[in-house]
């Protein structure tokens, strides 16, 4: 695991590779941005975890729609507050 202080918009287009796992938990409007920076760097089998998307869904309605949306994401309800969606990489659809 790396941790990188900074403007992450700035910080993840620098860094090298690819991802195995991303945790999201940033300002709710931006999460729209950092789901098309990220996800196409996800690796296969990778894991892709957004925090608040229940009880915070109006604040980021473009995320997800694309997360309802987007040919390698299957939106789903785990458990009573937990909403989960597994999405596959480009390199996965290939």
């Amino acid at each position: 695991m790396q941790v990188v202080s900074g403007d992450a918009f700035k910080a993840i287009p620098a860094l090298p590779g690819t991802f195995d796992f991303v945790f999201l938990d940033a300002w709710k409007k931006d999460y729209q941005r950092f789901f098309d920076l990220v996800f196409p760097r996800l690796d296969t089998g990778g894991l892709f975890v957004a925090h608040n998307v229940v009880n915070k869904a109006s604040e980021m309605g473009d995320f997800l729609t694309t997360l309802r949306t987007h040919p390698g994401c299957a939106p789903r309800s785990c458990r009573r507050r937990v909403k989960a969606s597994r999405c596959r990489s480009r390199r996965q659809e290939r």
